[in-house]
Parts: structure tokens; C-alpha cells; sequence
């Protein structure tokens, strides 16, 4: 039970981080262009 919430907590975690970094990255071009 442990394990798969912490397993739930660490792919909602990479899913996020992820998305953040790719929404920045096409923040950053619109900013740019």
C-alpha cells in the first residue's frame, strides 16, 4: 500500500516537473519570438 502511493507520489511528481519544464520552455520561445 506504501509502496504503490509513493510510486503514485513520484510519477504525479515527474509528470509535473515535466510538463513545468516544457510549458517554460514555450513560455520562453513565445517570449522570444
Amino acid at each position: 500500500m506504501v509502496n504503490a502511493l509513493n510510486a503514485l507520489f513520484y510519477w504525479t511528481f515527474v509528470s509535473l516537473s515535466y510538463w513545468f519544464s516544457f510549458s517554460n520552455c514555450s513560455l520562453t520561445q513565445t517570449l522570444y519570438l
